[in-house]
This record gives structure tokens, C-alpha cells and sequence, in this order.
């Protein structure tokens, strides 16, 4: 439901007999002339009712969501006396907070309307915030007709979202007299755009990468008015995560829409391959199809002893190939410093067959809440392929860290030693460490494959990861790697 205020000035023929006057307005389909609505006023009853009679009839340009705590409202300010309105105080608060005071002057006549900019007023951001507005002492005098003094708008709390951020915006037809911006919690601008004159309904795309942990505000402008929908095209604007997801739209606003946000932790966006189940474009799914992937993340046991609780109530994703372990270390020095002592988290996931490392629903990249300062090192381990950590440290995009194992030797500590070249630039995590000691030797063979060969299901002979045990497992994968270990610092 919407409103909108129209003033008409006209004068009254002289002829005409004021009482016999009426003032008639209506609603009308501009195709088929219809009369959807209308009423009908006598003259006489539009008379000002009061001499001194201000009043608030709308509040405008609040944030959509606050973090900052700050807001500058615009107000309208109208004048129902049959008095000119020469001055008057608008006083404003939010959520009953200390009140604000802006003296207005100016020459107002009866019914006559004005935009008033209030300056900033800040706040303690609560989960749903509420600013009120009242204007009092009308030309110095009481206001005769207190009901209408008082406006008030509502805003939420600031959500937080990811540190990239993607914004699609489809210009209308006055393209000009768009712009936008994205600034920083002191009010830098990061990111800006517009106008765009001589592109009317044109897509306009650009991403966002931001790196410290804080509020930040986008804006969009029209220098007209009217937003950019729906009066003149149907322009629209919207912001989606790093995961894909919507995180707001708009476009029906007057001269700015202000929306705040927050970003927070740092997400890890990871590919590697595995030597057992790689057919050469991609990874085999046989332990997901035939239902032996466990659901709960298996590596509560020796050697790894890891203690979280990563579970799903069932496989989300069919295209999940296996668990993996991460571990995230971090260190002033260059990668033979990332030893053990320099682990600052774990966690279990899940592996796509196109590499891809998700979270447990099965989608998402892994999201942590950690700062990183220093230089951060990624290693990932599997239950029978050997272990590998990040040969670089890890560049953020924002506060994404995105990390490819399987572009270059380069890419994993020690290079040509450290993992497998499976072809076609293609490299991988070395396949036949059964028994998980980050070396592939007789003892993979001897206590682990043998005692399971024939076997099917989740084990850890299964070198290949087609859910059997089997001569293709110590020929295809142990044989060609026996002698080959992990060079991950110990």
C-alpha cells in the first residue's frame, strides 16, 4: 500500500457561488476510462479548519538495515493553517533515545509541503529500530491541531553476509541519474558507479571484495526522485552473496536507498583431486552411489584423532565423492613454518568430483570465523592418499582465500614429491597410503590391503575408492607410488 501527495493550486471564478462549489477526485483505467474510485469535497469544508497548524505527513530515506548506528532521515513538513508557516521545530529520536532538534524556517502557505534533510542522529542499533519524528511550536505558537505532528519508520538490524559480494543493477529509462556507492565504517568509498547516461536498461555488474571485518554501506542514488522502478521502466538492483544467494533487491525508493551490512570471518574456497577415484576429466562417485559413505566425518580415530562432529542425516549431494580432513595453519614465516604448533583450526568436509571442497550441506565452501593476519597455509587429508599442504601462502579476495592444488607441482609443498602428475597438467593427492602415516610402503600392503583384499565397502584398502578391494588397487595405485611420502611439515 503506497500514498502520494499532490499539490494543485486554483482560483475560484468570482461567479461561481462559493457554497455550491465541490471539489471531485478520482481514480481513473487509463485504457479503459473507468472510474475505479473517486470522492467528492464542498469547497467550503476545505477551508483551513486552524489558523497554526503544522504537520509531518512523511518520513523518507531510512536505512533498509543499520550497523553503523547512524541515520539522516529526510522529513516532510506541511502546513495546514490558514497562517503562513514562517518557522518550527522537528524533534527526533530513535527507539526513545536522546532527541534530536532541527529548526526549520522558511514561507509555507496552507497546504503547501516541503523536504526537509535532518542532519545525522546515532543510536545504540537495536534488532528492529524505530526513529520518530514530531514537529512542535509552529511559527512560535501552539499547534492547534497536534494529530498530525508525529511521523515514525522502522529499519533492522544489519545482517551479515559474505566479503564478496555481487551486484546486478538493470538501469530504467533515465539512466542518468543513477549512481551508487559502497563505503568503509569510517565512510571511504571503495566501490562507486554512475551515472549512466546514454544506457538505458542496460545490466551493469560488478563485484565487491572487502577485507576487514566491519560495517559497511551501499547507497543508491536518483537524482530524480522516483528510484528506478517502476515509474519510469522497471529497473531493479540486487546483491548476491559468494555462495549465490540473494542477500537483498530493491528498486522502488525516492532519492537514495541505504543498505547496511557486515562482514565477518573469512571463507575457504579450495580444489583437489584424488589419484584413486580421477578418471582423467573428473572424480568417480562409487562410494556415494552404492550408499558406503559414512555420515559422520571418519576421522575420530589415530592417526588423526580429530574431535569435531561434522554429521549429515544423509548424503546431500550426489555428486560428493568423500570426506576429507582440513586443517588451517597459520605463521609469520614461509611454508617449512607451518608445523604442527601453527594449526588454528580443523574440519571435516565433504570433496566434490569436480574437486571442489563444500562444506557438509554439500554446496557451500567452508566458512570459518577466524582473522587472519599472518600467512596461511591449507593442508588436506584423506584416510589412503597422502597428504598435501599449500605450496604458497593463500592471497584473500576480500576475505575469500580460494586455493588450487591441482594447477602446477608448485602448488603443494615440496612439488613433484608431494603429489601426482595424473596427465594432461592434471596433479593430484597421491593414492596407497593405507594405514595414513603420509608414506606409501610395504606396510600399506602388507596390513592394510591384504588383509582386506576382497573386501567391499568403506575401507581403507579401497585405494581407488570403488568400494572393493581388489588387485587393481595395489597394481593401479600402491605399485606406481610405493616409495613416495608427504612432505607436509611434522
Amino acid at each position: 500500500e503506497s500514498s502520494q501527495i499532490v499539490d494543485l493550486s486554483f482560483t475560484r471564478n468570482a461567479s461561481w457561488p462559493e457554497e455550491h462549489c465541490e471539489v471531485v477526485v478520482f481514480i481513473q483505467d487509463n485504457s479503459t476510462k473507468e472510474i475505479l474510485q473517486g470522492i467528492k469535497v464542498a469547497l467550503p469544508d476545505l477551508e483551513p479548519a486552524y489558523t497554526t497548524d503544522a504537520g509531518l505527513v512523511d518520513i523518507k530515506n531510512l536505512p533498509v538495515t543499520s550497523c553503523s548506528g547512524a541515520a539522516a532521515p529526510t522529513v516532510v513538513l506541511r502546513n495546514g493553517g490558514s497562517s503562513n508557516l514562517l518557522n518550527a521545530d522537528i524533534m527526533y529520536s530513535v527507539n526513545g533515545g536522546p532527541v534530536s532538534s532541527y529548526a526549520w524556517s522558511g514561507n509555507l502557505i496552507n497546504m503547501q509541503t516541503i523536504s526537509i534533510d535532518l542532519p545525522e542522529i546515532t543510536f545504540p542499533v537495536e534488532p528492529v529500530n524505530t526513529l520518530k519524528a514530531y514537529v512542535t511550536n509552529p511559527n512560535g505558537l501552539a499547534d492547534q491541531n497536534p494529530l498530525n505532528d508525529t511521523v515514525s519508520g522502522s529499519f533492522n538490524q544489519a545482517n551479515e553476509t559474505t566479503s564478496v559480494l555481487y551486484l546486478e543493477l538493470l538501469t530504467d529509462n533515465n539512466p542518468g541519474e543513477i549512481s551508487w556507492e559502497l563505503k568503509d565504517n569510517s565512510g571511504t568509498v571503495l566501490y562507486s558507479g554512475g551515472p549512466y547516461t546514454g544506457m538505458p536498461n542496460t545490466l551493469i555488474q560488478e563485484t565487491f571484495a572487502m577485507s576487514n571485518e566491519e560495517c559497511y554501506v551501499f547507497a543508491l542514488y536518483d537524482d530524480g526522485g522516483n528510484g528506478i522502478c517502476c515509474n519510469n521502466g522497471n529497473g531493479y538492483y540486487k546483491l548476491t552473496d559468494y555462495f549465490g544467494t540473494e542477500f537483498y533487491s530493491g528498486g522502488e525508493f525516492d532519492n537514495v536507498e541505504t543498505l547496511e551490512f557486515t562482514v565477518s570471518g573469512m571463507i575457504l574456497d579450495l580444489k583437489v583431486y584424488l589419484e584413486g577415484p580421477y578418471n582423467g576429466v573428473e572424480m568417480y562417485r562409487f562410494l556415494n552411489t552404492y550408499g558406503f559413505l559414512p555420515l559422520s566425518q571418519p576421522y575420530s580415530g589415530a592417526p588423526w584423532n580429530y574431535t569435531g562432529t561434522e554429521a549429515v542425516a544423509s548424503i546431500p549431494n550426489s555428486n560428493i565423492v568423500e570426506w576429507l580432513l582440513i586443517e588451517l595453519r597459520e605463521t609469520a614465516g614461509g611454508p617449512e613454518t607451518a608445523i604442527p604448533g601453527t594449526i588454528i583450526e580443523s574440519r571435516a568436509a565433504f570433496l566434490l568430483k569436480n574437486g571442489k571442497i563444500v562444506d557438509i550441506d554439500g554446496v557451500s565452501p567452508l566458512a570459518f570465523d577466524l582473522n587472519i593476519t599472518e600467512n596461511l597455509y591449507v593442508v588436506v587429508r584423506h584416510r589412503n592418499h597422502v597428504a598435501v599442504m599449500s605450496g604458497n601462502a593463500l592471497t584473500p579476495f576480500g576475505r575469500v582465500y580460494m586455493y588450487d592444488f591441482s594447477t602446477a607441482a608448485t602448488q603443494a609443498y615440496g612439488g613433484v614429491t608431494a603429489h601426482r602428475n595424473m596427465g594432461n597438467g592434471v596433479w593430484g593427492m597421491t593414492s596407497g597410503d593405507g594405514n595414513s602415516d603420509s608414506q606409501v610402503g610395504n606396510g600399506d600392503k602388507i596390513d592394510v590391503w591384504s588383509p582386506q583384499a576382497g573386501n567391499s565397502g568403506y575401507v581403507q584398502g579401497d585405494f581407488d575408492l570403488n568400494s572393493n578391494v581388489n588387485n587393481q588397487d595395489k597394481v593401479d595405485s600402491w605399485g606406481p607410488n610405493s616409495g613416495t611420502g608427504g612432505q607436509v611439515p611434522q
